[in-house]
């Protein structure tokens, strides 16, 4: 008996383009309706549905919310487009091939100063996936962290995405070398930034540049200062401008006339960006317009939880003139002294 094949398109290929001949309806029913692709927030691999796949929306204007000074902002850039140019060029200036042809930037600085956010402006302003890893995800016995680190960098490399390695300073501090295991460790990870040839942005918030083993091998390295005055209150206002920007046609009340006010905490970055959060919570639960009294509330939860994690030696409140601390008392009204929070508990552990 003569064999008949199941599928009479077994010559087709792995993928079909729009301008190829499509399929027929019938063909189409053998078609599997999901498909699988890897979320890089969650670093894991899920089933999607392909209905409801979509173009990705590019913030290619990210830069300009992103608080640093503005020849550190286009020297990213250029060499950003220099990198892509010179790799689609295939145009490499090191003798040995596969040498040299990535784009490795250190961002060094204190927690919550961008650092994170200059990688991910960077992957929106380029059109390309951000590869976010921890250096302890991949491990820290040299065998099981050149395994690990050598996956991470092939997955980078094939989906031409950017790879952010955050908190590399174990791996970057001379004091750890102490160890023979963590010679052994800087030995693989020197080797292998050497030789990948994507874009990967590595954060440390100590001086990585104490080890001259690791400057040879860096394209730029950008100090984030801690936050200033000024700073705060340009981050203040990029975060009130992108709500008054959303879709949800935010009420706002008076913030405008009090952004020099909130500047005053010496707050960072990051929790700025989740005590904005918090208060447009409070607000919407409300049913209020985002005032400056939600910002009281959620900054007073966070200067008793620094100031109790710290033992009584941090505080976020500003100084007063003659560089005493300033009294909770003398910013807070006794009117939100009594004031009830709905899950405080859960508040306080945005700013851990």
């Amino acid at each position: 008996m003569e064999r008949v094949p199941v599928l009479e398109h077994d010559h087709w290929p792995q993928s079909i383009s729009a301008e190829d001949e499509q399929p027929d309806p019938d063909t189409l029913l053998m078609v599997p309706p999901t498909i699988f692709g890897h979320n890089m927030e969650t670093r894991t691999w899920m089933t999607l549905h392909v209905d409801r796949l979509k173009e990705v929306d590019w913030d290619t204007e990210c830069f300009r919310w992103l608080v640093m000074p503005q020849e550190q902002k286009d020297m990213l850039q250029a060499l950003m487009r220099a990198a892509s140019q010179s790799r689609s060029s295939n145009d490499g200036t090191d003798f040995i091939r596969g040498k040299g042809q990535g784009l490795a930037i250190l961002c060094h600085g204190a927690p919550g100063t961008g650092k994170s956010l200059s990688a991910e402006c960077l992957a929106e302003n380029a059109q390309k996936p951000l590869y976010h890893v921890t250096c302890g995800e991949i491990g820290f016995s040299p065998q099981a962290f050149e395994r690990h680190l050598s996956k991470v960098m092939q997955q980078a490399e094939r989906w031409d995405a950017i790879l952010l390695l955050d908190e590399a300073d174990i791996f970057l501090q001379l004091p750890y070398k102490k160890h023979a295991e963590g010679d052994a460790l800087e030995a693989v990870f020197l080797r292998a930034l050497e030789y990948h040839s994507g874009t990967i942005v590595l954060t440390t918030t100590h001086d990585a540049l104490r080890n001259p083993a690791f400057i040879s091998r860096i394209n730029v390295a950008i100090y984030y200062e801690t936050l200033n005055r000024t700073s705060r209150q340009n981050i203040w206002g990029n975060m009130l401008k992108r709500y008054e920007m959303s879709s949800r046609r935010p009420m706002i009340g008076d913030l405008h006339e009090h952004l020099t006010e909130l500047a005053e905490f010496k707050l960072n970055g990051r929790q700025i960006r989740n005590a904005f959060q918090t208060a447009a919570g409070l607000a919407d639960y409300n049913g209020s317009p985002l005032s400056y009294r939600h910002f009281l509330q959620t900054i007073k939860m966070v200067n008793n939880y620094v100031t109790l994690s710290s033992g009584g030696d941090s505080s976020i409140l500003p100084d007063a003139p003659n560089n005493s601390q300033v009294r909770i008392t003398d910013i807070f009204p006794d009117t939100l002294e009594n004031t009830e929070v709905r899950s405080a508990s859960d508040v306080i552990e945005l700013f851990e």
